[in-house]
């Protein structure tokens, strides 16, 4: 019996220390990081909801992530064309400790083909892990693709295949860039199930 509890309250101090707690002005959890729009990770069904991504404007579906403890800084904003221009300050950090994300609807077990704009304001990018992230679970096939993404000055289409979505739901497209200072641009074109 005095094993159950005790497995009983290492259980319930472990789920305290994922699910955090959110703050006045931004989310926070105890892998220190936080977020623009106030959300919370959690349960991302969205049962008929309304509040789909698709059904909000282009800007608001948008936000920057950033680990507390990145040397790196991020920032963005959306035109009326829903072109972000993302700008990654401070010094160099690892890619993902601050990023840009903008959210879609995924149905588990489905890929999705995505059709994107990118480039920057000088001289060239390479984003090497372009990932979809939903809820708590994060693993090997969260990869977009699997090649990098090359940007040069030049405004240019790139077409990629993800790999099935690991849970239904709202869902992130990452793109982490705290490894290379400057300004770059992108532009979802589209995001289709394509199986």
């Amino acid at each position: 019996m005095k094993k159950n509890v005790s497995f009983g309250l290492l259980v319930l101090v472990f789920a305290m220390s994922v699910i955090g707690c959110v703050d006045d002005n931004n989310t926070t959890d105890d892998n220190n990081t936080t977020d623009d729009n106030n959300t919370t990770d959690g349960n991302n069904t969205t049962d008929g909801n309304e509040d789909i991504p698709e059904n909000l404007p282009v800007a608001e579906r948008w936000r920057k992530w950033a680990d507390n403890s990145s040397t790196a800084t991020v920032d963005y904003s959306v035109d009326a064309d829903g072109v972000v221009t993302i700008i990654i300050g401070g010094t160099t950090d690892l890619s993902w400790k601050a990023c840009c994300v903008y959210d879609y609807t995924a149905k588990m077990g489905k890929s999705y083909k995505y059709v994107l704009e990118a480039w920057t304001q000088n001289g060239t990018r390479t984003l090497n892990d372009l990932r979809y992230f939903n809820g708590f679970r994060f693993d090997i096939n969260d990869l977009v693709f699997e090649e990098p993404l090359e940007m040069t000055t030049t405004r240019q289409t790139f077409t990629f295949i993800g790999n099935p979505i690991t849970l239904d739901g709202v869902t992130e497209l990452t793109f982490r860039g705290a490894s290379q200072i400057g300004t770059f641009y992108i532009k979802v074109v589209s995001i289709t199930e394509y199986n």
